[in-house]
């Protein structure tokens, strides 16, 4: 009786066993690329025409102070649930999602929780009374950025682009 139970157990042993589920964290989400800059189209460093060929006529155009150049004035052109801003006339510097019309490459929507931006950009560099940035890791100037802010848990605008002031 006991050899036979011996056999069993031995056979048991021998069976394949299952993969246990795995314990490993999450992939992280890739650092900012090129393409995380690219709204409907257009992205910081278009020119002018490329924007009015994407996007057509602004419904509004906007000059405001640059508190950093104050010989460079901020420009701004309004469209639908989204601001084109530019310092110069060689390019923009950045598109800023206003409603949740859009959405940047991996998702993201005006009105998504911060919890759904880490779940798309992994952790923030950086969080100050209610703006989070995540920055472009190729950029040494730390300049390029991916910029949300807040209210609570919830995104109210994201800019994306070179931060100007």
């Amino acid at each position: 009786m006991i050899h036979a139970q011996a056999a069993v157990l031995l056979a048991l042993l021998a069976l394949p066993t299952a993969t246990p589920p795995s314990t490993a964290a999450p992939a992280a989400a890739p650092a900012l690329a090129a393409q995380d800059f690219v709204v409907a189209g257009i992205h910081d460093g278009s020119s002018l025409a490329e924007v009015r060929k994407a996007l057509g006529e602004p419904s509004k155009d906007e000059t405001g102070e640059n508190l950093a150049a104050p010989d460079f004035p901020i420009h701004s052109w309004l469209y639908p649930g989204l601001t084109v801003t530019w310092v110069m006339d060689d390019g923009i510097t950045g598109v800023a999602l206003t409603d949740a019309t859009r959405a940047t490459s991996r998702g993201l929507k005006v009105g998504d929780s911060t919890k759904r931006a880490v779940e798309l950009y992994g952790p923030t560099g950086d969080s100050l009374d209610g703006i989070w940035d995540w920055y472009d890791t190729s950029d040494e100037s730390n300049l390029h950025v991916l910029r949300l802010e807040t209210k609570g848990d919830e995104i109210t605008s994201i800019y994306l682009g070179y931060l100007i002031d």
